[in-house]
């Protein structure tokens, strides 16, 4: 591929699995076939410039990966040289577009080959103990100029937001500026929420901000007992829960990724809502003087959904669950996953166990095929799946993964407290805490442990 075909590359994303195929210089089919498709690779186009990521690590095995990196490396550096490898700039005033990217993914490595009036980099970002290979092309001044010289002119007659708290109003201010989508609008509706007759001292205690998805969530300031203004989110299925500690941390939760604030909890489902929010998170850190997280915890029961409840008359107070075995009865790596649940540091509890480091993330243990529903009142749900996770022989003591089925589970702890009809899955209560199963002829799948049976 020749330079003048990179520099006159449009972001069109159904030529973006061409391009990373050409780039990585393998036959039409064959090995790259196990990584992507032209069909299925994933892509996120902008003015600025395409992203495509070439193997993603949660599907990929780790040596392979590598290998893949290695191979694109070597095919971009037979075609354009020797490339800079940069270290990627935090901040907005002095970063690039491309760095914001690094920077949003968590890269471990950057390294960039400029291309007449473009700039190609290959980006590799480590996930737990694996490897996500990504390739970045910046087109025109995005290739070079730092991200403010990037922002267009403020617009005559652009909205204000004045309605909003200040570090709101900026934001959004910014984002007509730039155009950039974040899943969230201004405004918001209580309508619904509370019937005729409602303590109107209650309902002076919220005040909505914004709209936290497409499908009429809210999210509003809650002045709780204590004074403290919370940002709470008051979903349209009946959700209710704390969202964060004010309306900077909502700012910081913009910046985050998420496709929509409705639910905002662990790692973002995909990472192209981390792509959007890139030039956001590094906004909002240099405005704001703040750090943006890649993840975030949210989500009831809490002092919100309590106060809520107790205004609405509703009671939903979990049932007790029934006796079952006693805390650390069944032995094994299932015994402190079980622990971890209900604790703030469920994701430090397992990282330990796997003997990760301390800054381990819940998408590091998801690449290890564990997740991990955290709430602010700790981890509600754990998943483990087997053939991903590590230490799957120690996952169970006196019960093998690979062979254990329905019959040989009951053998080994009794009866459960509930099963299916075909003995495709079982449900025991350890510890007050339950563990569900799902059992084959050839093995245990799925493992869910739960604080509430639904």
């Amino acid at each position: 591929m020749s330079k003048r075909d990179w520099s006159s590359f449009e972001p069109e994303p159904q030529d973006v699995g061409t391009f990373a195929r050409a780039v990585a210089g393998t036959p039409a089919e064959g090995w790259w076939d196990d990584y992507a498709t032209v069909e299925d690779t994933d892509a996120y186009a902008a003015p600025e410039g395409w992203i495509v990521q070439l193997v993603e690590a949660r599907t990929s095995d780790a040596d392979e990966a590598h290998d893949f990196a290695d191979l694109a490396e070597a095919a971009l550096r037979a075609e354009l040289g020797t490339p800079e490898e940069r270290a990627a700039v935090h901040g907005y005033t002095d970063a690039t577009w491309i760095d914001a990217v690094a920077v949003a993914l968590g890269a471990g490595q950057v390294l960039v080959w400029p291309v007449e009036d473009a700039a190609v980099a290959l980006l590799r970002v480590g996930v737990g103990d694996r490897l996500d290979v990504w390739l970045v092309t910046a087109l025109g001044a995005a290739a070079s100029a730092t991200l403010p010289a990037l922002l267009p002119p403020e617009r005559d007659g652009a909205p204000t937001f004045d309605e909003l708290p200040d570090e709101l109003a900026r934001t959004f201010r910014w984002l007509a500026r730039r155009r950039l989508p974040v899943g969230v609008e201004p405004g918001g509706s209580l309508d619904g929420w509370f019937p005729e007759g409602t303590d109107p001292a209650a309902l002076e205690r919220l005040r909505p901000l914004v709209q936290l998805d497409g499908t009429g969530s809210v999210g509003a300031l809650w002045r709780a007992d204590d004074g403290r203004d919370l940002v709470v989110a008051l979903g349209s299925e009946g959700d209710r829960f704390v969202v964060a500690d004010s309306v900077l941390d909502l700012v910081r939760l913009m910046a985050v990724g998420y496709e929509e604030l409705d639910r905002p909890s662990g790692p973002p489902v995909t990472p192209f809502g981390v792509l959007r929010a890139a030039e956001l998170r590094a906004w909002v850190e240099e405005s704001f003087g703040v750090d943006v997280p890649r993840e975030w915890v949210s989500g009831g029961p809490d002092e919100f959904s309590a106060w809520l409840d107790a205004v609405l008359g509703e009671d939903t107070t979990p049932a007790e669950p029934p006796a079952g075995m006693p805390e650390g009865a069944l032995g094994g790596d299932v015994d402190v996953l079980l622990g971890a649940l209900g604790t703030a540091d469920a994701v430090q509890r397992i990282a330990y166990l796997l003997a990760l480091p301390a800054e381990t993330t819940q998408r590091d243990l998801e690449a290890l095929g564990v997740e991990i529903d955290l709430g602010r009142s700790g981890a509600r749900t754990i998943w483990v799946d087997p053939l991903d996770y590590p230490r799957a022989g120690q996952l169970f003591d006196g019960l093998d993964v690979d062979t254990s089925d329905f019959d040989t589970v009951v053998a080994r702890w009794g009866t459960p407290e509930k099963a299916g009809p075909d003995g495709g899955w079982a449900r025991y209560v350890v510890g007050g805490r339950y563990l569900h199963l799902e059992v084959a002829s050839d093995g245990i799948g799925r493992v869910t442990l739960m604080t509430d049976a639904p």
